[in-house]
Protein backbone atom coordinates (compact mmCIF):
# COMPACT_ATOMS: atom_id res chain seq x y z
CA UNK A 1 0.00 0.00 0.00
CA UNK A 2 2.94 2.70 1.25
CA UNK A 3 4.92 1.66 -2.10
CA UNK A 4 1.97 2.28 -4.48
CA UNK A 5 0.95 5.61 -2.54
CA UNK A 6 4.87 6.87 -3.23
CA UNK A 7 4.73 6.07 -7.07
CA UNK A 8 1.33 7.20 -7.28
CA UNK A 9 2.37 11.02 -5.83
CA UNK A 10 5.60 11.18 -6.76
CA UNK A 11 3.96 10.93 -10.39
CA UNK A 12 1.58 13.56 -9.71
CA UNK A 13 4.71 16.62 -7.96
CA UNK A 14 7.27 15.00 -10.77
CA UNK A 15 6.73 18.19 -12.53
CA UNK A 16 6.91 20.60 -9.73
CA UNK A 17 9.93 19.25 -7.96
CA UNK A 18 13.88 19.20 -8.40
CA UNK A 19 16.47 18.26 -5.64
CA UNK A 20 17.22 15.94 -1.83
CA UNK A 21 16.33 17.84 0.98
CA UNK A 22 18.01 15.40 3.73
CA UNK A 23 21.56 13.72 4.08
CA UNK A 24 21.07 9.81 3.92
CA UNK A 25 23.14 7.79 4.90
CA UNK A 26 25.39 6.34 2.06
CA UNK A 27 28.18 9.12 1.74
CA UNK A 28 30.58 8.12 4.68
CA UNK A 29 33.23 10.87 3.45
CA UNK A 30 30.13 13.36 3.18
CA UNK A 31 29.44 12.59 7.01
CA UNK A 32 32.80 13.00 8.18
CA UNK A 33 33.26 16.75 7.16
CA UNK A 34 29.75 17.39 8.60
CA UNK A 35 30.91 15.94 11.69
CA UNK A 36 34.55 17.58 11.49
CA UNK A 37 32.60 21.28 11.07
CA UNK A 38 30.30 20.28 14.21
CA UNK A 39 33.41 19.48 16.54
CA UNK A 40 34.79 22.94 15.21
CA UNK A 41 31.62 24.79 15.84
CA UNK A 42 30.85 25.96 12.49
CA UNK A 43 27.77 23.25 12.57
CA UNK A 44 25.32 23.57 15.58
CA UNK A 45 22.48 21.72 14.86
CA UNK A 46 22.11 17.87 16.49
CA UNK A 47 24.17 16.03 13.51
CA UNK A 48 23.56 11.86 15.29
CA UNK A 49 20.25 11.07 13.48
CA UNK A 50 20.03 10.34 9.77
CA UNK A 51 18.45 11.28 7.57
CA UNK A 52 19.68 14.27 8.80
CA UNK A 53 18.16 17.42 7.67
CA UNK A 54 20.08 19.97 5.40
CA UNK A 55 18.59 23.10 6.33
CA UNK A 56 20.05 23.93 9.48
CA UNK A 57 23.89 22.74 8.33
CA UNK A 58 22.83 25.94 5.29
CA UNK A 59 21.86 27.89 7.92
CA UNK A 60 24.53 27.44 10.30
CA UNK A 61 27.27 27.47 7.38
CA UNK A 62 25.97 30.62 6.65
CA UNK A 63 26.33 32.22 9.39
CA UNK A 64 29.83 31.31 9.82
CA UNK A 65 32.05 33.43 6.67
CA UNK A 66 34.70 31.41 5.38
CA UNK A 67 37.32 33.98 7.40
CA UNK A 68 36.48 32.46 10.70
CA UNK A 69 37.03 28.83 9.46
CA UNK A 70 40.57 27.82 10.48
CA UNK A 71 42.56 27.17 7.60
CA UNK A 72 43.21 23.49 7.56
CA UNK A 73 39.48 23.02 7.74
CA UNK A 74 38.61 25.05 4.78
CA UNK A 75 38.64 22.43 2.43
CA UNK A 76 35.90 20.82 4.62
CA UNK A 77 33.79 23.73 4.41
CA UNK A 78 33.81 24.02 0.59
CA UNK A 79 33.06 20.29 0.47
CA UNK A 80 30.40 20.24 2.61
CA UNK A 81 28.75 23.78 0.81
CA UNK A 82 29.19 21.84 -3.01
CA UNK A 83 27.35 18.85 -1.37
CA UNK A 84 24.48 21.06 0.08
CA UNK A 85 24.41 23.35 -3.55
CA UNK A 86 24.05 20.22 -5.31
CA UNK A 87 21.00 18.79 -3.34
CA UNK A 88 18.98 21.63 -3.05
CA UNK A 89 19.59 23.05 -6.88
CA UNK A 90 16.75 23.68 -8.71
CA UNK A 91 17.90 21.29 -11.22
CA UNK A 92 16.07 17.35 -11.20
CA UNK A 93 18.65 14.41 -10.47
CA UNK A 94 18.39 11.24 -12.38
CA UNK A 95 20.98 8.69 -11.88
CA UNK A 96 22.15 5.35 -12.78
CA UNK A 97 24.54 2.61 -10.67
CA UNK A 98 25.79 -0.38 -11.08
CA UNK A 99 27.28 -2.62 -9.13
CA UNK A 100 29.28 -6.27 -8.95
CA UNK A 101 30.58 -8.44 -6.05
CA UNK A 102 32.25 -11.90 -5.10
CA UNK A 103 29.34 -12.10 -3.05
CA UNK A 104 26.23 -10.68 -1.02
CA UNK A 105 27.77 -7.92 1.67
CA UNK A 106 26.97 -9.25 5.02
CA UNK A 107 29.03 -7.00 6.89
CA UNK A 108 27.58 -3.63 6.24
CA UNK A 109 28.80 -0.01 8.12
CA UNK A 110 27.93 3.48 7.44
CA UNK A 111 28.36 4.51 3.92
CA UNK A 112 27.64 1.19 2.13
CA UNK A 113 25.19 0.93 -0.47
CA UNK A 114 25.09 -2.04 -2.43
CA UNK A 115 23.74 -5.57 -0.92
CA UNK A 116 23.88 -8.24 -3.15
CA UNK A 117 26.25 -9.52 -5.90
CA UNK A 118 25.23 -7.91 -8.71
CA UNK A 119 22.65 -4.54 -8.68
CA UNK A 120 21.50 -2.21 -11.22
CA UNK A 121 19.87 1.10 -9.91
CA UNK A 122 18.12 3.54 -11.55
CA UNK A 123 16.64 6.92 -9.40
CA UNK A 124 14.52 10.85 -10.16
CA UNK A 125 14.87 13.12 -7.25
CA UNK A 126 13.81 16.23 -7.31
CA UNK A 127 12.67 19.23 -4.05
CA UNK A 128 10.59 22.25 -4.55
CA UNK A 129 9.85 24.84 -1.78
CA UNK A 130 7.27 22.60 -0.14
CA UNK A 131 7.71 18.66 -1.69
CA UNK A 132 10.80 16.58 -2.10
CA UNK A 133 10.99 13.28 -3.70
CA UNK A 134 12.82 10.63 -4.94
CA UNK A 135 12.02 7.19 -7.12
CA UNK A 136 14.40 4.71 -6.72
CA UNK A 137 14.25 1.25 -8.64
CA UNK A 138 16.68 -1.59 -8.40
CA UNK A 139 17.12 -4.84 -9.60
CA UNK A 140 19.38 -7.56 -7.83
CA UNK A 141 20.92 -10.74 -8.58
CA UNK A 142 19.58 -13.89 -6.90
CA UNK A 143 19.11 -12.39 -3.05
CA UNK A 144 19.07 -14.79 -0.64
CA UNK A 145 15.83 -12.52 0.46
CA UNK A 146 14.28 -13.54 -3.36
CA UNK A 147 13.62 -9.66 -3.39
CA UNK A 148 15.20 -9.23 -6.68
CA UNK A 149 12.98 -5.62 -7.59
CA UNK A 150 13.27 -3.10 -4.72
CA UNK A 151 11.95 0.50 -4.36
CA UNK A 152 14.79 1.31 -1.71
CA UNK A 153 15.47 5.08 -0.67
CA UNK A 154 12.19 6.06 -2.58
CA UNK A 155 10.01 8.43 -0.58
CA UNK A 156 7.76 11.55 -0.99
CA UNK A 157 8.17 14.54 1.71
CA UNK A 158 6.35 17.65 2.09
CA UNK A 159 7.33 20.42 3.79
CA UNK A 160 4.11 21.47 6.94
CA UNK A 161 5.47 24.76 8.86
CA UNK A 162 8.88 23.59 10.76
CA UNK A 163 8.11 20.30 10.02
CA UNK A 164 9.10 17.66 7.21
CA UNK A 165 6.43 14.47 6.73
CA UNK A 166 7.47 11.75 4.48
CA UNK A 167 6.65 8.63 3.39
CA UNK A 168 8.65 5.45 1.77
CA UNK A 169 11.66 3.63 2.43
CA UNK A 170 14.11 5.84 3.83
CA UNK A 171 16.58 4.31 5.39
CA UNK A 172 18.11 5.05 9.15
CA UNK A 173 20.72 5.74 11.14
CA UNK A 174 20.56 6.54 14.67
CA UNK A 175 23.81 7.82 16.84
CA UNK A 176 27.42 8.67 16.79
CA UNK A 177 28.85 5.60 15.86
CA UNK A 178 30.47 4.60 12.70
CA UNK A 179 30.98 1.06 12.57
CA UNK A 180 27.18 0.24 13.56
CA UNK A 181 24.55 1.46 15.43
CA UNK A 182 22.83 -0.59 17.89
CA UNK A 183 19.24 1.13 17.79
CA UNK A 184 19.05 1.56 13.69
CA UNK A 185 21.27 0.99 11.17
CA UNK A 186 21.77 0.67 7.51
CA UNK A 187 22.24 -3.25 8.25
CA UNK A 188 18.33 -4.30 7.54
CA UNK A 189 16.68 -2.89 4.19
CA UNK A 190 14.50 0.21 4.92
CA UNK A 191 11.08 -0.56 5.66
CA UNK A 192 7.49 0.93 4.63
CA UNK A 193 6.73 3.79 6.36
CA UNK A 194 5.87 7.17 7.11
CA UNK A 195 8.16 9.73 9.18
CA UNK A 196 7.93 12.75 10.79
CA UNK A 197 10.81 15.74 11.75
CA UNK A 198 11.96 18.47 12.39
CA UNK A 199 13.48 20.51 9.76
CA UNK A 200 14.97 23.50 11.36
CA UNK A 201 16.62 22.73 14.75
CA UNK A 202 16.54 26.10 15.98
CA UNK A 203 16.60 26.75 20.35
CA UNK A 204 13.31 26.84 21.62
CA UNK A 205 12.01 30.59 22.32
CA UNK A 206 10.81 29.70 26.47
CA UNK A 207 13.56 30.43 29.09
CA UNK A 208 12.64 27.67 30.58
CA UNK A 209 13.60 25.10 27.83
CA UNK A 210 16.09 27.59 25.65
CA UNK A 211 18.89 25.65 28.02
CA UNK A 212 18.27 22.39 25.50
CA UNK A 213 20.07 24.89 22.46
CA UNK A 214 19.39 23.10 19.10
CA UNK A 215 17.05 20.45 19.12
CA UNK A 216 15.61 17.90 17.33
CA UNK A 217 12.71 15.24 16.71
CA UNK A 218 12.55 12.00 14.32
CA UNK A 219 9.59 9.68 14.91
CA UNK A 220 8.34 6.95 12.01
CA UNK A 221 5.65 4.16 11.86
CA UNK A 222 7.10 1.21 9.49
CA UNK A 223 5.23 -1.67 8.19
CA UNK A 224 7.15 -5.52 8.85
CA UNK A 225 6.08 -6.66 5.61
CA UNK A 226 8.35 -9.89 5.47
CA UNK A 227 7.60 -13.02 6.62
CA UNK A 228 7.47 -13.32 10.72
CA UNK A 229 5.64 -15.11 13.38
CA UNK A 230 3.41 -12.36 13.94
CA UNK A 231 2.39 -10.99 10.87
CA UNK A 232 1.59 -7.28 9.60
CA UNK A 233 3.66 -5.95 12.55
CA UNK A 234 4.92 -2.92 12.85
CA UNK A 235 8.41 -0.83 13.86
CA UNK A 236 7.88 2.64 15.21
CA UNK A 237 10.48 5.03 16.67
CA UNK A 238 10.51 8.52 18.21
CA UNK A 239 14.11 10.52 19.34
CA UNK A 240 14.88 13.77 20.63
CA UNK A 241 18.04 14.83 20.20
CA UNK A 242 19.92 18.13 21.29
CA UNK A 243 22.53 20.48 22.09
CA UNK A 244 23.10 22.27 25.21
CA UNK A 245 26.68 23.49 24.77
CA UNK A 246 28.59 23.55 21.30
CA UNK A 247 30.33 20.23 22.39
CA UNK A 248 27.70 18.24 24.18
CA UNK A 249 24.99 16.22 21.76
CA UNK A 250 22.64 14.02 23.25
CA UNK A 251 20.04 11.45 22.07
CA UNK A 252 16.62 9.86 24.16
CA UNK A 253 15.42 7.46 21.73
CA UNK A 254 13.22 4.55 21.35
CA UNK A 255 12.16 1.98 19.42
CA UNK A 256 9.65 -0.66 19.04
CA UNK A 257 8.14 -3.95 17.35
CA UNK A 258 4.49 -3.90 18.15
CA UNK A 259 0.53 -4.87 16.94
CA UNK A 260 0.16 -7.04 13.73
CA UNK A 261 -2.20 -9.76 13.67
CA UNK A 262 -3.81 -10.27 17.03
CA UNK A 263 -2.28 -7.70 18.50
CA UNK A 264 -3.66 -4.38 19.66
CA UNK A 265 -2.58 -1.75 17.03
CA UNK A 266 -4.32 1.51 18.55
CA UNK A 267 -2.66 4.95 18.94
CA UNK A 268 -2.59 4.45 22.79
CA UNK A 269 -0.31 1.24 22.09
CA UNK A 270 1.91 2.72 20.25
CA UNK A 271 2.63 5.50 22.58
CA UNK A 272 2.23 2.86 25.59
CA UNK A 273 5.47 1.00 23.88
CA UNK A 274 7.63 4.24 23.20
CA UNK A 275 7.13 5.89 26.29
CA UNK A 276 7.53 2.61 28.82
CA UNK A 277 3.81 2.11 29.90
CA UNK A 278 2.82 -1.78 29.82
CA UNK A 279 6.47 -2.67 29.25
CA UNK A 280 6.51 -5.73 32.65
CA UNK A 281 9.27 -7.50 33.72
CA UNK A 282 8.92 -10.96 35.27
CA UNK A 283 9.24 -9.45 38.76
CA UNK A 284 7.00 -7.21 38.03
CA UNK A 285 4.18 -9.76 37.04
CA UNK A 286 4.51 -11.91 39.88
CA UNK A 287 3.89 -8.66 42.41
CA UNK A 288 0.38 -8.38 43.35
CA UNK A 289 0.65 -4.68 43.59
CA UNK A 290 1.58 -3.90 40.21
CA UNK A 291 -0.29 -2.03 37.64
CA UNK A 292 0.75 -4.11 34.13
CA UNK A 293 -1.94 -6.73 33.85
CA UNK A 294 -4.12 -5.41 31.12
CA UNK A 295 -1.40 -3.61 29.45
CA UNK A 296 1.18 -6.10 29.35
CA UNK A 297 -0.60 -8.82 26.80
CA UNK A 298 -0.70 -5.45 24.40
CA UNK A 299 3.10 -4.56 25.33
CA UNK A 300 6.02 -5.38 22.80
CA UNK A 301 9.49 -5.31 21.75
CA UNK A 302 10.64 -2.08 22.85
CA UNK A 303 14.42 -0.79 23.19
CA UNK A 304 15.06 2.24 24.42
CA UNK A 305 17.88 4.34 25.77
CA UNK A 306 20.56 7.16 25.14
CA UNK A 307 23.35 8.08 23.29
CA UNK A 308 25.77 11.39 23.92
CA UNK A 309 28.76 12.32 21.99
CA UNK A 310 31.28 15.43 23.98
CA UNK A 311 33.96 16.95 21.64
CA UNK A 312 37.38 18.27 22.47
CA UNK A 313 36.66 17.77 26.34
CA UNK A 314 38.94 20.25 28.37
CA UNK A 315 40.71 21.24 24.39
CA UNK A 316 41.46 18.16 23.80
CA UNK A 317 41.71 17.17 20.05
CA UNK A 318 39.59 14.36 20.27
CA UNK A 319 35.75 13.54 20.86
CA UNK A 320 33.99 10.82 22.78
CA UNK A 321 30.86 8.92 22.32
CA UNK A 322 28.49 6.17 23.91
CA UNK A 323 25.33 4.75 23.65
CA UNK A 324 23.03 2.30 25.73
CA UNK A 325 20.02 1.41 25.15
CA UNK A 326 17.91 -1.17 26.86
CA UNK A 327 15.90 -3.91 25.58
CA UNK A 328 12.28 -4.53 26.40
CA UNK A 329 12.72 -1.86 29.21
CA UNK A 330 9.95 -0.69 31.96
CA UNK A 331 11.89 2.33 32.81
CA UNK A 332 12.60 5.78 30.41
CA UNK A 333 16.06 5.15 30.75
CA UNK A 334 18.06 1.26 30.24
CA UNK A 335 18.75 -0.78 33.23
CA UNK A 336 19.83 -4.07 31.56
CA UNK A 337 21.59 -2.56 27.98
CA UNK A 338 23.66 -3.00 25.02
CA UNK A 339 26.44 -0.72 24.78
CA UNK A 340 28.50 1.17 23.05
CA UNK A 341 32.00 3.64 23.55
CA UNK A 342 33.81 5.64 21.30
CA UNK A 343 36.77 7.77 20.47
CA UNK A 344 37.53 9.98 17.59
CA UNK A 345 39.92 12.66 16.15
CA UNK A 346 40.71 14.80 13.05
CA UNK A 347 44.33 15.40 11.75
CA UNK A 348 45.62 16.75 8.25
CA UNK A 349 48.28 15.12 6.11
CA UNK A 350 49.16 14.42 2.28
CA UNK A 351 47.29 17.62 1.65
CA UNK A 352 43.92 16.23 2.86
CA UNK A 353 41.81 15.58 5.48
CA UNK A 354 41.74 12.35 7.83
CA UNK A 355 39.11 11.37 10.33
CA UNK A 356 40.04 8.05 12.33
CA UNK A 357 37.57 6.34 15.40
CA UNK A 358 38.13 3.71 17.55
CA UNK A 359 35.00 1.93 18.46
CA UNK A 360 34.13 -0.98 20.57
CA UNK A 361 30.30 -2.56 20.61
CA UNK A 362 28.63 -4.99 22.82
CA UNK A 363 25.43 -6.86 21.84
CA UNK A 364 25.25 -8.64 24.88
CA UNK A 365 23.03 -7.79 28.07
CA UNK A 366 24.48 -6.30 31.23
CA UNK A 367 25.57 -9.42 33.10
CA UNK A 368 26.36 -11.60 30.21
CA UNK A 369 22.42 -12.52 29.39
CA UNK A 370 22.49 -13.99 26.10
CA UNK A 371 19.55 -14.41 23.73
CA UNK A 372 17.51 -11.66 25.01
CA UNK A 373 18.98 -8.72 22.99
CA UNK A 374 16.96 -8.11 20.07
CA UNK A 375 14.45 -11.10 21.20
CA UNK A 376 11.04 -11.41 22.26
CA UNK A 377 8.64 -13.70 23.32
CA UNK A 378 5.81 -12.59 21.16
CA UNK A 379 7.44 -11.57 18.39
CA UNK A 380 9.43 -14.34 17.63
CA UNK A 381 11.13 -12.90 14.35
CA UNK A 382 12.94 -10.60 16.66
CA UNK A 383 14.59 -7.23 15.79
CA UNK A 384 15.29 -7.85 12.18
CA UNK A 385 13.61 -7.53 8.61
CA UNK A 386 13.55 -9.72 5.58
CA UNK A 387 16.72 -12.07 7.76
CA UNK A 388 19.33 -8.83 8.66
CA UNK A 389 18.81 -7.18 11.93
CA UNK A 390 17.76 -3.42 12.35
CA UNK A 391 20.17 -2.90 14.92
CA UNK A 392 23.42 -4.11 14.71
CA UNK A 393 25.08 -5.62 11.93
CA UNK A 394 26.24 -8.06 14.36
CA UNK A 395 23.17 -8.60 15.19
CA UNK A 396 22.82 -10.00 19.13
CA UNK A 397 25.23 -11.06 21.83
CA UNK A 398 28.14 -10.16 19.76
CA UNK A 399 31.41 -7.93 21.01
CA UNK A 400 33.27 -5.97 18.24
CA UNK A 401 36.41 -3.60 18.07
CA UNK A 402 37.23 -1.60 15.42
CA UNK A 403 39.85 1.04 14.39
CA UNK A 404 38.66 3.37 11.12
CA UNK A 405 40.17 5.99 9.22
CA UNK A 406 38.37 8.00 6.50
CA UNK A 407 40.39 10.21 4.19
CA UNK A 408 39.47 12.74 2.16
CA UNK A 409 42.18 13.69 0.02
CA UNK A 410 40.48 16.15 -2.51
CA UNK A 411 37.74 17.05 -3.81
CA UNK A 412 38.24 13.61 -6.25
CA UNK A 413 39.51 11.07 -4.13
CA UNK A 414 38.41 9.57 -1.11
CA UNK A 415 39.69 6.48 0.93
CA UNK A 416 38.82 4.46 4.18
CA UNK A 417 40.75 2.13 6.44
CA UNK A 418 38.97 -0.38 8.44
CA UNK A 419 40.30 -3.09 11.15
CA UNK A 420 37.85 -4.92 12.99
CA UNK A 421 37.81 -7.79 15.75
CA UNK A 422 34.83 -10.01 15.92
CA UNK A 423 32.81 -12.36 18.02
CA UNK A 424 30.14 -12.84 16.73
CA UNK A 425 26.96 -15.07 18.89
CA UNK A 426 29.19 -15.69 21.61
CA UNK A 427 26.64 -18.37 23.59
CA UNK A 428 26.34 -20.03 19.62
CA UNK A 429 23.71 -22.53 20.59
CA UNK A 430 21.98 -23.30 17.87
CA UNK A 431 19.39 -25.12 19.07
CA UNK A 432 18.18 -22.50 21.34
CA UNK A 433 14.36 -21.65 20.62
CA UNK A 434 15.11 -17.99 21.52
CA UNK A 435 18.33 -16.84 19.65
CA UNK A 436 17.75 -17.02 15.39
CA UNK A 437 20.70 -14.60 14.96
CA UNK A 438 21.08 -13.85 11.18
CA UNK A 439 24.74 -14.40 10.78
CA UNK A 440 26.17 -17.12 12.55
CA UNK A 441 24.16 -19.41 14.57
CA UNK A 442 26.85 -21.58 15.90
CA UNK A 443 28.81 -18.46 16.97
CA UNK A 444 32.37 -17.49 14.86
CA UNK A 445 35.31 -15.21 15.92
CA UNK A 446 37.42 -13.43 12.94
CA UNK A 447 38.87 -10.59 12.25
CA UNK A 448 38.22 -7.93 9.18
CA UNK A 449 39.92 -5.23 6.94
CA UNK A 450 38.57 -3.45 4.57
CA UNK A 451 40.13 -0.80 2.09
CA UNK A 452 37.84 1.35 0.03
CA UNK A 453 38.60 4.02 -2.40
CA UNK A 454 36.22 6.35 -4.18
CA UNK A 455 37.17 8.60 -7.35
CA UNK A 456 35.06 11.11 -8.76
CA UNK A 457 36.30 11.53 -12.47
CA UNK A 458 35.74 14.26 -14.81
CA UNK A 459 32.91 13.96 -15.97
CA UNK A 460 31.87 10.06 -16.27
CA UNK A 461 30.49 9.24 -12.92
CA UNK A 462 31.83 8.09 -9.95
CA UNK A 463 33.87 4.59 -8.95
CA UNK A 464 33.85 3.07 -5.73
CA UNK A 465 36.03 -0.10 -5.17
CA UNK A 466 35.34 -1.67 -1.81
CA UNK A 467 37.76 -5.21 -0.64
CA UNK A 468 37.09 -6.71 2.37
CA UNK A 469 38.99 -9.88 3.43
CA UNK A 470 38.41 -12.01 6.53
CA UNK A 471 40.62 -14.30 8.35
CA UNK A 472 38.37 -17.25 8.49
CA UNK A 473 34.23 -18.20 7.13
CA UNK A 474 32.11 -16.70 9.48
CA UNK A 475 28.79 -16.76 7.70
CA UNK A 476 27.41 -19.59 8.04
CA UNK A 477 24.04 -19.10 5.98
CA UNK A 478 26.18 -19.39 2.59
CA UNK A 479 25.53 -15.91 1.43
CA UNK A 480 29.69 -15.59 1.48
CA UNK A 481 31.84 -18.44 1.72
CA UNK A 482 34.66 -16.57 0.09
CA UNK A 483 37.99 -15.24 2.25
CA UNK A 484 37.64 -11.96 0.25
CA UNK A 485 34.84 -9.60 -0.80
CA UNK A 486 35.54 -7.80 -3.48
CA UNK A 487 33.24 -5.04 -4.74
CA UNK A 488 33.07 -2.35 -7.72
CA UNK A 489 30.15 -0.21 -8.27
CA UNK A 490 29.75 2.99 -10.45
CA UNK A 491 27.53 5.86 -10.21
CA UNK A 492 26.44 8.33 -12.53
CA UNK A 493 23.94 11.68 -13.59
CA UNK A 494 22.36 11.05 -16.82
Amino acid sequence: MIQKAVLLLSLIFSKLLMAEPWVDTRDIWLRADIETLAEIGVIRVPINTYPLMWAGIVKDMDLTPIGRVPDEYKSTYWRVKRAAKRALSDKPIHSLTLSGANSEQVIRQYGDNSRGKAEVSARKAGLSGNFAWNIEVSRVYEPQDQQETRYDHSYLAAILGNWVVSAGYVEKWWGPSWQSANLLSNNARPLPGIMIQRNYSDPAESIFLSWLGHWAVNAFVSELDDPRTVLNSTLSGISFTFRPHRSVEIGLRSTAISGGDGRNDSFTSLLDNWFANGNCDETDLLNPLNNCGEYYTDSGNRLAGYDVKISNPFGAPVSFYASSYGESESELLPSKAITQFGLTGNFTAFDGHWKWYAETSNTVLDDAEYNLAYENEIYQTGYRYYQGAIGSTFDNDSEINTLGLIGNLNRYNQIQLVFSDISLNLDGDPLSTTDKHSISPFGSQFKKARFQWQYTTYGSGVIKVTLDYFDQPFDQLQRQDSEYRVGVEWSNEI
